[in-house]
């Protein structure tokens, strides 16, 4: 029982201190499942098949507008549309911006001191939260 308990906390003390988790989410506006990671033979996508290999694949997810701007926006805060705020994509009301009491996923990694990039091809990357940014070419 002892030897449990001792590895128990090492798990939840010492363990978190050695290993860093990697996340790597790749979202591409109207990219569906035409990669050959989702059983396309057509497209031949050999990296991302490799990553693949040794990652989580989300098969059905899905969010409930059709519209770039809404559907990420809904990816990286967990949220519908209409409890985010990003209703559209030509919106003039929040300037693109979700409501501000709406935390992104890279707020909430930032507070967990855990660092985040993003490469996007997006003029206001100031609000987005991330620790640095890139630019798409």
């Amino acid at each position: 029982m002892l030897h449990i308990i001792i590895f128990l906390l090492f798990q939840i003390f010492i363990s978190p201190c050695f290993s860093r988790k990697n996340i790597l989410l790749i979202v591409a506006d109207d990219g569906g499942f035409e990669s050959q990671v989702y059983g396309n033979p057509v497209c031949k996508t050999p990296n991302l098949d490799a990553l693949a290999s040794r990652s989580v694949i989300f098969k059905n997810a899905f969010t409930s507008v059709s519209s770039c701007s809404p559907s990420r926006s809904s990816i990286l805060t967990g949220l519908p549309q209409h409890q985010n705020g990003m209703y559209g994509l030509h919106q003039d009301i929040h300037h693109f911006n979700s409501f501000d009491k709406v935390k992104s996923l890279s707020e909430i990694l930032k507070k967990k001191n855990i660092y985040s990039a993003v490469k996007i091809d997006n003029e206001d990357k100031t609000q987005m939260g991330y620790n640095s940014t890139a630019e798409a070419k």
